[in-house]
């Protein structure tokens, strides 16, 4: 190659290297009008104020401790990212911040730092979680957007990270918060009348209750496309109110071809009455989900009081029967049938409501009494003695025949127990005191509130 096709060559390189670097320098200078950087001397972000639990934190250099005890120390995890936040075409700032205090759990949080002109002023922060596995943080249309991982619902925190999260917060009026994510619109049912006014333990008309969730409402699911378990939570925790919220909400529901499965409640206090109100309020919403045709809840039906509770089938004989599914549940009456040619009772019956004071009577064959009378107990629901007293007759109870008997009890009730039932218990006068002469009547009650 001749020395002038060289020299030609190396002067349309340099024509095209400074050419490529005077449209580079416009391009920057285009760029740095519409986003700017971090050019104040005075905005530091790491050397700002922050409000964290509504602590203030004051950053040097990305960094806080506490100098007492538990020590907290606060730091800046990765590095800022550089956006206009308020729209004053200022370069704001949005970075992650953890802290621990000195226990197994790290705590990241999201604030940002707005360029006033005359230095940092720091945020609130919001909470992302304890543990997660963050990815990044971007400033995008004036919005942060925080993408991590976070744990399953009910995953123990020893669980890695496996659920992706992307979380949208905004900086307006001061505050920064995260933006909800709306998912899909579900509506639901719920009654305008308290539950109490059919389920109280005395009234338990779940069927009448179940009448009056009629008004609708809408809520959104958490996710934009959500599957049928997500849309059935959803509503249920939306349309469930009271122990019955609070209990749905920790059971792993599930769903399979159009039917809802309820999970065992292994223990629940005042179920029957929890049972009349939220066995409407959940099957009424879920029935009315698009493919769901059945809600099984066969599992938690173990005895006569959960199946009337349920709304089953009742028999009306003597005593009565629930019938739930292919399966039948007898009322408790006692041994009232037991005992029936010993002694009788005509009041209270069986399961009848009761307050202070309460006349018993009935008829009881001579041998039950010893110089006329025999003792009278109430128990409440866990055998505690709440009432004595003593049964007499004004016959002659020297003979095998039936004989009347009538006793006036007085008695108070605890209103915090943990149920209202309890027992009436008709023992047999044994003046020898051997066991093998004991003998009693025992007949269920309900406490009146």
């Amino acid at each position: 190659m001749n020395k002038q096709l060289k020299l030609f060559l190396l002067i349309l390189t340099l024509f095209v290297i400074g050419c490529g670097f005077y449209a580079l320098i416009i391009y920057l200078n285009k760029n740095y009008a519409q986003n700017p950087s971090l050019s104040s001397s005075t905005f530091k972000p790491l050397n700002a104020s922050y409000l964290i639990e509504s602590s203030p934190v004051t950053l040097v250099n990305g960094k806080f401790e506490t100098n007492y005890s538990p020590k907290t120390t606060t730091l800046v995890f990765g590095r800022p990212v550089i956006g206009d936040l308020n729209n004053d075409n200022k370069a704001d700032a949005a970075m992650i911040i953890t802290q621990d205090a000195g226990g197994s759990g790290l705590f990241y949080y999201v604030v940002v730092a707005i360029d006033t002109g005359n230095g940092a002023q720091g945020s609130n922060a919001v909470l992302l979680g304890d543990r997660i596995a963050l990815q990044n943080i971007e400033i995008k249309n004036g919005q942060v957007i925080a993408n991590y991982a976070t744990r399953k619902a009910g995953e123990p925190m020893t669980a890695t990270p496996s659920v992706a999260v992307s979380d949208s917060l905004i900086f307006n009026n001061g505050i920064l918060k995260k933006i909800p994510i709306m998912g899909q619109i579900v509506t639901y049912l719920v009654s305008p009348e308290p539950t109490t006014n059919y389920c109280d333990g005395v009234k338990m008309d779940s069927a009448a209750y179940q009448k009056t969730i009629t008004v609708q409402k809408t809520t959104s699911t958490p996710d934009i496309n959500p599957s049928n378990v997500q849309i059935i939570k959803t509503v249920i925790s939306a349309a469930t109110t009271g122990m019955c919220h609070d209990v749905m909400n920790q059971l792993n529901i599930t769903e399979d071809a159009g039917t809802v499965f309820i999970p065992v409640i292994d223990v629940w206090a005042g179920y029957s009455i929890a049972m009349c109100s939220c066995k409407p309020q959940v099957e009424v919403n879920l029935l009315q989900i698009p493919g769901i045709k059945k809600v099984d809840w066969s599992e938690l039906v173990s005895n006569f009081e959960e199946c009337l509770a349920a709304g089953n089938q009742v028999l009306e004989t003597y005593p009565r029967q629930c019938k739930h599914g292919d399966k039948t549940f007898l009322e408790n009456i006692g041994n009232e049938l037991e005992k029936a040619d010993l002694i009788k009772i005509t009041n209270p019956r069986p399961n009848q409501t009761i307050s202070s004071p309460v006349i018993i009577k009935g008829q009881a064959r001579g041998s039950w009494f010893f110089e006329a009378s025999f003792p009278v107990v109430l128990v409440d629901w866990d055998g505690k003695i709440i009432a004595e007293g003593t049964a007499r007759t004004k016959s002659d109870w020297m003979t095998t025949d039936f004989i009347p008997y009538e006793a006036t009890i007085t008695f108070t009730v605890d209103k915090n127990a943990y149920s209202n039932k309890g027992a009436v218990i008709l023992r047999k006068d044994n003046p020898s005191g051997l066991p093998t002469n004991d003998d009693s009547l025992e007949v269920p009650v309900f406490f009146a509130k």
